[in-house]
């Protein structure tokens, strides 16, 4: 009889570490819960976006003059941070009259036909432009 009473202050004493730690696990799930769930309230913010690094960017040349029909110029540009440094980036080229310019591009420039434009290169929306003329020189081999 002894035996049986060993092993049944056996059961309940484990049983009441088994309920213990079931009462724990309830308590901090409850309490992880509550923490989780306040945190739905306020949510964490977005990070603002870095300001745009380049401050500016430079062709070259920025004055062509083309005699004729065909000629071909190339540009470059370089873009700039704030603190004067080169940023690798890529570019995006155009002519203000097509008719005048072209460019692809690469920045390579053809006459097409006479008269003057604006090439255009840009770089995270700043910009900077050259100027072009197309004036065709006299054919010397023409007289009247």
């Amino acid at each position: 009889m002894k035996d049986l009473k060993v092993v049944n202050l056996l059961k309940l004493r484990f049983s009441k570490k088994l309920v213990f730690l079931t009462v724990k696990g309830i308590a901090l799930t409850l309490f992880f819960s509550m923490v989780l769930s306040a945190c739905k309230d306020d949510p964490i913010p977005e990070p603002e976006p870095e300001p745009n690094p380049i401050v500016s960017v430079q062709i070259n040349p920025i004055e062509v003059s083309f005699t004729e029909i065909g000629q071909i110029q190339e540009f470059t540009a370089k873009a700039y941070d704030k603190d004067g440094l080169e940023i690798n980036t890529s570019y995006s080229w155009s002519s203000s009259d097509a008719g005048v310019v072209a460019i692809n591009s690469n920045g390579l420039a053809e006459a097409i036909g006479p008269g003057s434009a604006s090439i255009y290169v840009t770089a995270n929306e700043i910009t900077d432009t050259a100027q072009v003329v197309v004036e065709l020189a006299e054919d010397p081999s023409i007289w009247w």
